[in-house]
């Protein structure tokens, strides 16, 4: 889905003779934020992002950029400091918010750590 080609696809109930597969283009075109994952393709995809941009005449900074990313700090906060450090890089690329699942659930002890360690630091950044 992420690369410029122009696919067709057919099914029993449905047939499309040209897929548009380069969700980044519209967004460069038409859209205000952006979300993609946080994997080992995350710098390319936000440089095919900033051509498309140039392409449409428009500024890449005007569009919000999210990151879906895993918000392990560890059962006891542990992985505080790795979860910041991945936080400074995303910053570092242009990402202005990172979503994602809290692994071990909503506990009170892990809102707290949010709280007290992981929201300062990260509003500094802004």
């Amino acid at each position: 889905m992420w690369d410029e080609d122009e696919k067709s696809f057919s099914s029993k109930h449905f047939t499309a003779e040209r897929l548009l597969t380069s969700p980044l283009r519209l967004v460069a075109k038409y859209g205000d934020f952006c979300n993609i994952g946080n994997g080992p393709d995350l710098e390319r995809k936000l440089d095919v992002l900033k051509r498309h941009c140039e392409t449409e005449g428009r500024d890449y900074a005007e569009i919000a950029k999210t990151v879906y990313h895993c918000l392990d700090i560890g059962p006891s906060g542990e992985k505080t400091g790795e979860f910041l450090a991945e936080a400074r890089r995303l910053h570092r690329l242009g990402v202005h918010a990172v979503i994602g699942p809290l692994p071990g659930g909503l506990g009170r002890d892990r809102i707290e750590i949010f709280a007290q360690d992981i929201i300062p630091a990260v509003k500094e950044l802004a």
